[in-house]
């Protein structure tokens, strides 16, 4: 019995999510076509490299308070990711074994791929860092 996953989840209405939301549909769930995925990866180079070149003649901003939250949100959200997604591999390494638990189609729960879908917006709320760092004139990237 995930009995982590049921007391979090009980506090999100997981019936009301649209089917497209909490498992990847090919060509119905975000991010999920090349032509939006395109978009984004330009947006976000534009804001980038946009706030990079704004930035280039002024000085760096602290930010502090606003970088601490952010990085709070980003730690709990992948502490509660990883406690969820532990406890349901844990859970079906514990019915179906080591092999089974990661390389059988029983192992996909539903609830798993809503945890690896949320996982995956994430990974876009991360891409806050880069803006962070870029008004804060940090190197984006080392060569």
């Amino acid at each position: 019995m995930p009995y982590l996953a049921d007391r979090i989840l009980s506090f999100i209405p997981t019936n009301a999510i649209p089917q497209h939301l909490a498992s990847y549909i090919p060509g119905e769930s975000p991010l999920s076509t090349w032509p939006v995925v395109v978009s984004m990866t330009v947006t976000y180079l534009a804001i980038v490299l946009g706030t990079r070149e704004i930035m280039k003649d002024r000085a760096p901003l602290k930010l502090t308070t606003p970088f601490r939250a952010h990085n709070l949100i980003l730690s709990a959200g992948s502490l509660i990711l990883m406690a969820l997604i532990g406890e349901e591999v844990f859970l079906n390494w514990m019915k179906i074994g080591t092999y089974g638990s990661l390389c059988v189609p029983e192992a996909y729960t539903n609830r798993l791929e809503l945890y690896m879908m949320l996982n995956y917006y994430f990974k876009y709320y991360e891409f806050i860092d880069t803006i962070f760092l870029a008004l804060k004139k940090k190197p984006l990237y080392h060569i």
